[in-house]
């Protein structure tokens, strides 16, 4: 990867896994948004917003480590 983008295999890993938390933690937010008359699903989609944004979290400051 680094040959095309200038990072390592590693750093273009790391910012993937970011996005797609980032992503996945927004799509919760969405979807949440439309199971408004579900308590169970909205619970559901609740815990999922939660550990999406944790392993963004996550992946914020082992991204700052190595850069």
């Amino acid at each position: 990867m680094s040959e095309h983008t200038g990072a390592s295999n590693k750093e273009y890993d790391l910012v993937s896994v970011l996005y797609h938390a980032l992503s996945g933690a927004d799509s919760c937010e969405k979807y949440i948004r439309d199971s408004h008359d579900d308590a169970q699903l909205s619970e559901f989609l609740s815990e999922t917003r939660q550990q999406y944004q944790s392993i963004a979290e996550n992946a914020r400051h082992l991204l700052k480590r190595r850069i």
